[in-house]
């Protein structure tokens, strides 16, 4: 009987799986038609461009221009809304392949719950391999949003601007050289934006500097970009120079997403990082003062929505490949502590 429950829950879950996948790509399917436009307008307001002259840009010109701009503005701000659709639906389908996974190898131990041991053994290493590939594939995910969001959309404009500029050369060099410089400018950024990725995928100063100085650089580097006046403290004790790579990087990342959720949902003023290694056993806690939560809020919420708390539920599983333990205490209005704590091992 318990068997078959499972069963026809997997069977839903499966269901589920392929109506948010037929969605995905439902969604896709009308932004890659939202770019085939935009790279229409693109086009034609160009060609309006290049006719820019003292002389032969008239009223209706520039009323065509405007109505083009309004339209790829208005189109760009769809394909955002699609491109959030699908990022929700995608971390669904992660939720819901690990619940699948889940009844997966309760129901085929139902089966056969006469194997020997290594049988018994199999699953906990298969979760424990599943985890980690959920892990990898979020970081992918993440990557590739972070460079269509920001690289690959300047590098398309540049298509647009050099075909603007080779048709200019020879009708306005003044113009071309304005475009040119503009250029210039956006590809500085551009790079600059490709340097702020690899850093958050490594930082380059971490195997120079040691973990207690690249957590206190990152700090300052959110410091910066943060939008309001919001202090940083960082405290550092013991020995931080010889701990693994694996949990030097997996603590920095739980710490900057701790971070940026203070930024982005407690209205912090102050946000306090702590790293200590007693020996052997490295704690690092994130306090902040900011709004809070209800726990138990956030709990149902969850529940309900599975995108909810997302980012929260990837630090815990980092935390757990790690054989450590992550603790939130927060209430409303006395800010939020996030505790960790993972013991060291030898690389092999």
């Amino acid at each position: 009987m318990v068997r078959d429950f499972l069963q026809d829950y997997y069977d839903d879950l499966n269901r589920k799986k392929s109506q948010l996948s037929k969605q995905s790509r439902s969604l896709k399917k009308q932004i890659d038609d939202y770019n085939l436009k935009i790279a229409e307008l693109e086009s034609a307001k160009d060609h309006v461009q290049v006719g820019f002259t003292p002389t032969g840009f008239d009223e209706k010109d520039a009323e065509t221009l405007s109505l083009l701009k309004r339209e790829v503005r208005k189109y760009s701000r769809k394909q955002d809304h699609f491109l959030k659709e699908i990022e929700e639906i995608d971390s669904k389908l992660l939720l819901l392949s690990h619940e699948i996974d889940q009844c997966a190898v309760v129901v085929e131990g139902d089966v056969n719950n006469d194997l020997s041991f290594v049988s018994e053994v199999d699953p906990i290493n298969a979760a424990l391999h599943r985890k980690i590939l959920e892990s990898q594939e979020m970081e992918r995910q993440r990557i590739a949003r972070d460079l269509h969001d920001s690289t690959v959309q300047t590098l398309t404009s540049f298509v647009h601007k050099m075909e603007l500029c080779s048709r200019l050369m020879e009708i306005d060099q003044v113009r071309c050289k304005l475009e040119m410089k503009i250029m210039n400018n956006q590809l500085r950024s551009s790079i600059e934006e490709l340097r702020e990725i690899i850093y958050n995928l490594r930082p380059m100063s971490f195997d120079d500097i040691g973990l207690d100085v690249t957590a206190q650089r990152m700090l300052d580097h959110l410091a910066k970009k943060s939008p309001t006046a919001t202090s940083f403290k960082f405290i550092s004790d013991g020995n931080l120079n010889d701990i693994p790579q694996v949990i030097s990087l997996t603590l920095l990342h739980i710490m900057e997403e701790s971070c940026n959720n203070a930024l982005k949902y407690a209205n912090a003023s102050l946000i306090e990082v702590s790293m200590i290694n007693h020996d052997g056993l490295i704690e690092v806690m994130i306090r902040d003062d900011g709004d809070g939560f209800d726990q138990n809020e956030v709990a149902s919420k969850k529940t309900n929505d599975a995108t909810h708390g997302f980012g929260m539920s990837i630090m815990k599983e980092r935390v757990f490949l790690l054989n450590g333990s992550l603790l939130i205490e927060s209430k409303p209005g006395n800010g939020t502590i996030v505790k960790i704590t993972v013991p060291l091992k030898k690389e092999d």
